[in-house]
């Protein structure tokens, strides 16, 4: 949940400056810039809605939002206005407060609905939170952010899933880099974390870029004393050649990992392992480690890559 403070709340821009922004954004000249490192582009409609929204909530002048909230209906663009004015009217909101809070209020609902509307052809609105607000004699506590950022990841999905259908490797991983470096300036320059999940989303995206591609045709296991299958011995072998670095951990987990799952026999000791990948390959390692021993979610993800691609 966020919380808005809106006691100790100092005006940043004056009432001047802000309806200038604000007549601005709701131009149809192109406007674009940096703002703190981050770039902007307003000229579509929902950056600008969205823009329009986040300088509505810093509004503390009655006469000014009187005329936003008859923008608002003059363009029938809010749809809940009626539970705006309910949950405002609240008699622990001090007298002169009431305007910030309005505001703040009626600018985070105009963005929550702008985006709904925007987004709707890939929602399930079954399945997204709802809206939801408390206001106490200081705080306005909302889930705005939440519910944005659910929103996003679905969106994230469906354009990465399109880009990785029509698009180079290169021209792919030029896409995944570009949002990954909007997101964590974005946090950076804020000092939030509300972009954390897409972050991480995309660099698995990215990663799984450069897994390569290996031919599952014609699969023979010479190993058929440790594998059981020859599609399981090519698991194997694919995963093996992928390891660049920490032998020991990749070679502890894939063995770990294909006995888990029963694609190695089961009386295959950790000694008859290692002494087999020293004498096929010359690899000499340690005692393998348990998986509960080293990180394996990225692992993992490479894994299931492989035994999708040899398994299926």
């Amino acid at each position: 949940m966020t919380t808005f403070d809106y006691l100790s709340y100092r005006p940043e821009y004056t009432t001047l400056e802000l309806k200038a922004t604000l007549k601005t954004v709701l131009s149809t000249d192109a406007v674009s810039g940096e703002v703190d490192g981050i770039h902007y582009d307003i000229n579509d409609g929902i950056t600008r809605k969205i823009m329009f929204g986040e300088l509505v909530r810093k509004i503390d002048n009655n006469n000014l939002l009187d005329l936003i909230i008859r923008y608002f209906k003059i363009h029938q663009l809010l749809k809940t206005e009626s539970q705006i004015l309910t949950l405002i009217n609240n008699s622990l909101i001090p007298d002169d407060k009431k305007t910030l809070v309005k505001s703040y209020v009626y600018g985070t609902v105009f963005e929550y609905e702008s985006q709904i509307i925007y987004n709707l052809p890939i929602l399930d609105l079954n399945n997204l939170p709802t809206l939801k607000f408390e206001i106490t004699s200081s705080q306005i506590i909302h889930n705005l952010f939440q519910v944005l950022n659910k929103i996003q990841r679905i969106r994230l999905s469906m354009q990465s899933d399109y880009v990785e259908k029509t698009n180079t490797v290169e021209n792919q991983k030029k896409y995944y880099s570009s949002l990954i470096k909007f997101f964590t300036n974005y946090d950076y320059v804020r000092q939030t974390e509300y972009f954390q999940e897409e972050v991480k989303f995309l660099k698995n995206r990215k990663e799984g870029l450069f897994l390569p591609e290996f031919n599952t045709q014609n699969l023979t296991n010479p190993n058929s004393r440790i594998f059981k299958t020859a599609k399981a011995f090519n698991l194997f072998n694919a995963y093996r050649s992928s390891i660049v670095k920490n032998e020991h951990t990749e070679f502890s987990y894939i063995f770990r990992k294909m006995k888990s799952e029963n694609l190695i026999y089961n009386d295959i000791t950790d000694f008859a392992y290692r002494e087999w990948l020293f004498n096929e390959y010359g690899k000499t390692i340690d005692k393998t480690k348990q998986l509960s021993a080293m990180g394996v979610d990225k692992k993992d993800r490479l894994f299931h890559v492989l035994k999708d691609q040899f398994l299926k």
